[in-house]
């Protein structure tokens, strides 16, 4: 195979890719609103674009499948056969399997599916068609404007010239080709760009810092141009990584679909914010905890229409998936308007399972709280879709890991909103640069919930050696920073303290001493090195405005990899922490 085979195959399968995720969402919208010549038409010339790229590049068994796809689809806009759920229920498992011949394509070069007996299926479904219905599609050169095509399909206009007039006339515009303003870039050049930029932004810092040491004012005025420019290119080139969450979306319809139609429950899905930006990493990892939320809110949540309607409600139910902005965060909201969530219930549930004491007392949000535990579940059998207690656990865990927060809202018998809070980007975050025994580390500022002086008397000791402080009259667990790291401290104590109050992963707050804050700033995430990659705590490098390098630091994760446990506590202290 020569290079441009090779490249003939690598465009097409890329290409494919893209039109296979519209084509999706266009067999649902049948299913939606109702088969339409229009809907028919937008799909036919996705799978004949897809049939004449793949015969192109020497994919015949795609070719092949493509067009038996494209047979059917004549037929169902003739009106030769319906468009009952089962033909949209296969036409989606025709998409379903185009998508996984591309996959194969691309991750091995080769694929070992048999269409064989999709084939067969298509050629049941189309009983044959009268001649004449319908105007076989001609072929036409390639199309530029429109991606890899090199066939497309068009009806042929019965008078060219006077619709060719009729159509330019005082447009100008449509003389002109249009041109595709975008490329395609391989990721890893992407990140090497963002990366040599931050790198820019560290120069940039070092320079700002040393402006007292700069006597010449055109120095200093170039300095503060290079300031601002560099901020402008670091913006930039992170607007690059930003990804519209509507693919992601989209592709929660056909979850939708498939869930409701499994359980025989009737569900209308919403979907609004699709054009709300997020970095690509998070994107990617975000899709498993929707499915899985998305899913929960059918079984749990929706009722059945039997249900519904003895309560009053339309049979059918509904679920929203919205995403907005909020300051720099992303917002994304999962809500039905379901049974909702009865505390009651869920704390029964959890005493029977063994998951909490059974006197133990708890409000309604802390009851919430419960489905987010291993092992918790509300169903009584084990179904493919729930009852095996691992799912919403993974879903904080997930978030958690993503540096986002999940909370729940619900009314008994109205409905349960899942809100998810994320971060635009992990690769700058705002940071407070800590020095402890003469040692610069970074504390995401997101991880840190409230900043309290400490004195050496406010530290009380438990049984257990544990040492202790009171805020607000309610004890916590404080650490020293060395002591986590299992560094030896080189130079005294610095009192008062600083105490830095945070959450273990399992809710209950800790307090974490440094001998100062040196300031708060924007820094850039970098991966950390081979030699520290896995040490506890450590989720990543950066270099700070002086050249050198610090460790980012997570103290949750470092509390949870080194197996100190850390329990909630309410009772009082006599000494406040704070003074």
């Amino acid at each position: 195979m020569d290079d441009f085979e090779k490249s003939l195959r690598t465009t097409f399968l890329d290409e494919a890719d893209h039109l296979l995720d519209e084509n999706e969402q266009q067999f649902l919208s049948l299913e939606a609103s109702g088969v339409s010549a229009s809907a028919i038409d937008a799909i036919f010339r996705l799978v004949h674009s897809i049939k004449g790229s793949a015969g192109a590049a020497g994919f015949n068994d795609i070719a092949k499948l493509a067009h038996e796809l494209e047979s059917l689809l004549m037929k169902l806009k003739s009106g030769v056969i319906p468009g009952t759920r089962e033909i949209i229920d296969l036409l989606l498992r025709c998409n379903d399997c185009l998508v996984s011949l591309v996959q194969d394509y691309k991750k091995y070069g080769s694929t070992e599916i048999d269409i064989g007996v999709l084939m067969g299926d298509i050629t049941k479904a189309a009983v044959e068609m009268p001649e004449g219905d319908l105007e076989a599609p001609r072929k036409t050169a390639e199309e530029h404007s429109s991606g890899f095509q090199l066939f497309t399909y068009e009806s042929r206009p019965s008078s060219p010239n006077e619709e060719y007039k009729a159509k330019t006339a005082g447009n100008p515009s449509v003389h002109s080709p249009k041109i595709d303003e975008s490329i395609r870039v391989a990721l890893p050049k992407l990140d090497r760009i963002i990366s040599s930029i931050g790198e820019l932004v560290i120069l940039q810092s070092f320079l700002s810092q040393h402006k007292n040491e700069i006597t010449n004012p055109l120095l200093l005025r170039t300095i503060d141009q290079s300031e601002k420019t560099c901020k402008e290119v670091q913006g930039l080139s992170m607007s690059l990584r930003m990804l519209p969450v509507g693919p992601v979306f989209q592709k929660m319809q056909r979850i939708v679909r498939d869930t409701a139609n499994s359980i025989q429950k009737e569900v209308h899905f919403i979907h609004s914010g699709d054009d709300t930006e997020l970095d690509k990493t998070i994107l990617e990892k975000i899709g498993d905890p929707l499915v899985h939320l998305v899913r929960n809110a059918i079984d749990h949540g929706i009722e059945s229409p039997e249900e519904r309607q003895a309560s009053g409600k339309e049979p059918q139910g509904k679920i929203m998936l919205t995403a907005s902005h909020s300051g720099s965060h992303v917002v994304i909201e999962i809500a039905d308007d379901g049974k909702g969530l009865d505390p009651v219930r869920l704390v029964a549930n959890a005493k029977e399972k063994g998951i909490i004491p059974q006197d133990a007392s708890l409000s309604a949000e802390e009851a919430y709280d419960l489905i987010f535990l291993p092992g918790f579940s509300t169903k009584s059998c084990v179904t493919d879709i729930s009852g095996r207690g691992v799912g919403m656990d993974v879903v904080k865990t997930n978030i958690t890991d993503l540096k986002g927060e999940i909370e729940v809202e619900t009314i008994l018998g109205q409905g349960t909103t899942f809100r998810i809070l994320l971060p635009l980007t992990l690769a700058i975050v705002d940071a407070l640069i800590v020095n402890e025994d003469e040692r610069r580390f970074v504390i995401p500022l997101a991880t840190v919930e409230e900043i309290v002086p400490i004195k050496m008397e406010s530290i009380e000791t438990a049984l257990n050696k544990q040492d202790l402080i009171n805020i607000r009259g309610r004890a916590m667990p404080i650490f020293r920073l060395t002591q986590l790291l299992g560094i030896r401290r080189t130079g005294p104590i610095v009192w008062p303290s600083i105490a830095m109050i945070t959450n273990s992963e399992s809710g209950s707050n800790f307090a974490v001493m440094v001998d100062d804050i040196v300031s708060q700033q924007q820094i850039m995430v970098k991966n950390p090195e081979r030699d520290i990659e896995g040490v506890p705590g450590v989720i990543g490098t950066t270099i700070l405005g002086d050249g050198r390098p610090s460790l980012i630091l997570d103290f949750s994760d470092m509390i949870a990899k080194s197996g100190i446990r850390i329990q909630p506590a309410t009772q009082k202290m006599s000494k406040e922490a704070v003074g």
